[in-house]
């Protein structure tokens, strides 16, 4: 009877089992495909059907096999449907956003660039892929797979490797291959008179020696077999990863699967020697040899000695998979970057010549040199548009762990996301009709065509190093900080560019005869002074506000007043009224020269240079337009708050609502910085974005400022009184809503309020320190204050009238049109 009840209770727990496991099966290749396709259609995303377990593959298997076989591609530069045939089909069929199955996943293809971005720009919800597929690990590590903390450190480590001073000594190396190849080319020539030459097999040799020399201090020869071993285990882990994965598979002894991990040994084995004879040499105190793995190691020596713990640094795995990394990408990307542009030089040789005359014109007979590098304009704009039209990337992956909002879509948690830089970079809407064409042009930035145009500017860069002090990657102006704690740092690299500047000034033919900076950069002073040359300081405030602190520093009215006192400004012509707490928090002047120049919009009579005023749209300024062509004449208010500005969550809200309450149309920036998910969350869960749709448009981050002002839809300018913004707002013509913050910006106020009488003040009373916290300041203008001052610069009535043909007639004086 016991033994009866023992085998009933394991009977019992077997079943349980079973059905969990059965349960976990259906509900994962049936139950939540489905729900998730729900979902998606549920919210307008257009897909494929989910089919039982294996989705879409076999129809992607079967495109990628067909486009294969229909022979070379054409070199007419359409290349989506060949690259990306099922995806391409897709797209067609479901629209730019849409959605197919790998196996019970479902991928939702992105190709709108402000999506991607805020993608890419948000890690924490889109998170890298992570890679389950042990055959992709294999190819695929270091810190291209480092995800958290892991990534930080891999690329603390490797930062210092890619550093423009260490590149800069790479540069002979990188001639001395590129020679090595020409001559074999002149060789053929010298013997045959005249030939064909396949550059395919020379270009794949050029980068692996190039790669070899300047990784790991050898020579092609001696990385060959790691390139060929490379090329064989890429080809075999493609194949591999084309058909469905079935977890535990890569045990089988297949022989495919032999040869994959004989490649992997013997690869690492390699590496690995490579690796120890360096560390053995390091250890007997010989110096690194200025290859990337020499200043891997030591740059993973010093970080393990500083914290006195292995954990801070990389473990041999990781230097050896690190450097599997550099062999597989930088041989890839630049052999097929380089063939790319060879083919499309030699279909379009007039930008084959401006290439060679831009070399001939920096270089002339000499050697090529890292500054000489930097100033070839042309070149860059050729490799631009071939990276364009040949990315070396077609897509990026990303997954969605939870539950995650973006825009009016909501991802529903197991979602895999593929973003089609390919897609993106043919995209007619984004690049025109010809965005199939070779046309380096566009790649021609605002300075750029500023130089092409005949003007005597010669750009040099000076690296910024950024992420070693802190500062996000690439963070490289003010507006980029992302937090006021960071803005010492900030101005702590700043002012690590005196050494470089110095070198620079050592190494400039003819040298310089002044130095003109801006003002935060005091020590430029020093190296005028050293070098007995003029110093000269940038000042981009206006000559009113220059005037009014001179005024102050000299009368001192202000200083034995409470803040919040009104007083009258010294020694001006109008009647201007301050408080002290809406002064900048330093009055310097002195006695030194002023000159006044500016304001220097008439230069930049081209739209495409109207449009990437101080930075590059994140919206696509023909998408703003056509939208401002669908409103009435100045019935729009454009609100923004330029870029060092960030408003609290409450006072975001009290200015976007005050703006819907008004009625009337509008545009609103909205910063990408400080608070801004806390920002996005209230206009997703308020449903503001859907409620003002048709009537209000919101711009996340940077927007074509110049061409909005001066379209005819728009009415009046919200404005926080920055200079550059309130010299656009007078120049186009436009009245303007005042709500100034900090520094200069509340004399620019007066200067539009009661000086040029083109203005309505918000009612901001207390100058807002930048990014100060809230609980500091709190709530200072309500959305009754924003309403109101909007219909009263808006209204028919006689002063509106009044401040619009004041604004007209200063925009006509100032003739930026």
């Amino acid at each position: 009877m016991k033994v009866s009840e023992t085998w009933l209770g394991v009977g019992i727990v077997v079943i349980l089992i079973v059905v969990w496991y059965s349960w976990r099966f259906v509900n994962w290749v049936w139950l939540r495909p489905k729900r998730m396709e729900k979902c998606l259609r549920d919210q307008g995303l257009k897909g494929t059907s989910y089919k039982f377990l294996f989705g879409d593959i076999k129809e992607m298997v079967k495109m990628t096999k067909d486009a294969k076989k229909c022979g070379p591609i054409n070199l007419t530069n359409d290349i989506v449907s060949r690259i990306q045939p099922f995806v391409y089909k897709s797209v067609i069929a479901y629209g730019k956003n849409c959605f197919t199955w790998m196996g019970p996943v479902p991928l939702v293809h992105i190709t709108e660039p402000a999506m991607i971005r805020e993608i890419l720009a948000n890690h924490n919800q889109f998170p890298k892929l992570t890679i389950e597929n042990p055959f992709i690990k294999l190819l695929v590590g270091g810190v291209e797979s480092a995800e958290g903390d892991q990534w930080v450190k891999h690329r603390k480590i490797i930062n210092s490797a890619f550093h423009t001073e260490k590149l800069k000594h790479m540069v002979p190396a990188f001639y001395m291959s590129c020679v090595e190849m020409i001559k074999k080319w002149e060789e053929k020539l010298k013997n045959e008179g005249s030939c064909e030459v396949d550059v395919w097999p020379s270009l794949q040799t050029l980068t692996g020696d190039v790669i070899s020399r300047t990784a790991f201090g050898s020579s092609f020869r001696e990385g060959r077999r790691i390139f060929e071993l490379q090329q064989e285990l890429s080809e075999l882990i493609i194949e591999a990863v084309q058909s469905l994965y079935i977890p535990g598979s890569i045990f089988l002894p297949t022989k495919r699967n032999r040869r994959i991990k004989e490649i992997d040994r013997e690869m690492k084995a390699s590496i690995r020697s490579m690796i120890d004879k360096r560390m053995i040499a390091m250890e007997a105190g010989e110096s690194s040899k200025g290859d990337l793995l020499g200043v891997l190691l030591d740059s993973n020596h010093k970080e393990i000695k500083q914290h006195r713990d292995t954990n801070f640094g990389l473990s041999i795995e990781d230097v050896v998979e690190n450097c599997k990394l550099f062999y597989l990408a930088g041989q890839e990307t630049t052999r097929n970057l380089l063939v790319w542009t060879m083919v499309l030089l030699g279909q379009h040789t007039n930008w084959q010549e401006h290439a060679r005359d831009e070399v001939s014109l920096v270089f002339g007979k000499e050697i090529p040199n890292t500054d000489g590098l930097n100033r070839l304009k042309i070149i860059n704009m050729i490799f631009n548009e071939v990276l364009r039209l040949y990315p070396p990337v077609v897509m990026l992956g990303r997954t969605v762990h939870e539950d995650a909002k973006l825009g009016n879509i909501i991802f529903p948690a197991g979602s895999y996301l593929q973003l089609h830089m390919l897609l993106m970079h043919h995209d007619e809407e984004i690049w025109s009709d010809d965005a199939n064409e070779f046309k380096p042009e566009r790649f021609s930035e605002v300075l750029d065509r500023a130089i092409t145009s005949g003007l005597p500017i010669r750009l040099i860069k000076l690296p910024f190093p950024a992420f070693e002090s802190g500062l996000p990657d690439q963070c490289e102006s003010l507006d980029d900080v992302p937090s006021f704690y960071l803005c010492k740092n900030f101005f702590d690299v700043s002012a690590k560019l005196q050494q470089p500047l110095e070198q620079l000034y050592r190494e400039l033919n003819p040298t310089p005869n002044c130095i003109i900076s801006d003002k935060h950069l005091a020590w430029t002073a020093d190296v005028a002074q050293k070098h007995q040359i003029p110093w000269v300081i940038f000042d981009g405030m206006s000559c009113f506000t220059q005037l009014s602190t001179h005024k102050l520093f000299v009368s001192k009215v202000h200083e034995k007043l409470a803040d919040s006192d009104p007083f009258t400004m010294p020694g001006l012509p109008d009647k201007i009224v301050m408080t002290k707490s809406q002064l900048p928090e330093l009055l310097k002047a002195g006695d030194r020269e002023v000159w006044c120049i500016g304001p220097f919009s008439q230069s930049n009579e081209n739209d495409l240079d109207k449009a990437q005023r101080g930075s590059k749209a994140l919206i696509d300024e023909c998408d703003c337009m056509k939208w401002l062509d669908s409103q009435r004449p100045g019935s729009v208010i454009y609100t923004c708050f330029g870029s060092l500005t960030r408003l609290t969550p409450s006072q975001f809200i009290e200015l976007a609502v005050g703006l819907e309450e008004s009625g009337l149309p509008f545009i609103l920036v909205m910063s990408q910085r400080n608070q801004a998910e806390e920002i996005e969350k209230w206009v997703a869960e308020n449903g503001f974005e859907e409620r003002v749709k048709g009537r209000g448009v919101l711009v996340r981050g940077w927007a074509p400022q110049v061409l909005i002002l001066l379209h005819r839809a728009v009415g009046a300018f919200l404005t926080h009184c920055g200079w550059n913004s309130t010299i656009e707002g007078l120049c186009a013509g436009v009245p303007m809503v005042t709500w100034p913050q900090f520094e200069d910006q509340f004399f620019n106020e007066r200067v539009v309020v009661q000086v040029a009488g083109t203005g309505v003040a918000v009612g901001a009373r207390t100058a807002v320190r930048y990014l100060a916290e809230e609980g500091a300041v709190g709530v200072q203008v309500k959305r009754e204050d924003v309403c109101k001052a909007v219909k009263v610069i808006m209204d028919g009535g006689l002063e509106a009238e009044e401040r619009r043909e004041k604004a007209k007639y200063l925009g006509r004086r100032l003739e930026m049109r």
